[in-house]
């Protein structure tokens, strides 16, 4: 008897776009950011009657500080982005299989 192979993908899952699931982090960083950026606000209007070094060292600190923390959080959900989107990939990778079938040619005689 002779022999074949075929080979072939098979998909056991649809693709399933899950970059979604970065967005409730995102979500936290955009709050943590906001009130960064509350404190900041806050500091500078307590502080708007007030002068002396101590003062202008509370601002630069409080500066230093906020725009410190925004390129943490603008560095975070770029991540945060980007790993999504890989893991999508992976997941997605995965609903997929390459395989080989094997099989036998069943040679039929005609009726004569």
């Amino acid at each position: 008897m002779a022999t074949g192979q075929q080979r072939l993908f098979h998909q056991f899952l649809t693709y399933e776009n899950v970059t979604h699931k970065a967005d409730s982090f995102i979500a936290s960083l955009n709050q943590l950011e906001a009130l960064s950026m509350n404190m900041q606000q806050l500091i500078k209007d307590e502080l708007a009657k007030s002068s002396g070094k101590i003062v202008d060292k509370i601002h630069e600190v409080s500066d230093k500080n906020t725009n410190e923390n925004q390129l943490y959080y603008d560095a975070s959900k770029t991540s945060m982005k980007n790993m999504a989107m890989k893991y999508n990939e992976l997941a997605n990778d995965l609903n997929y299989q390459s395989m080989t079938l094997y099989y036998e040619i069943i040679e039929m005689n005609p009726k004569e």
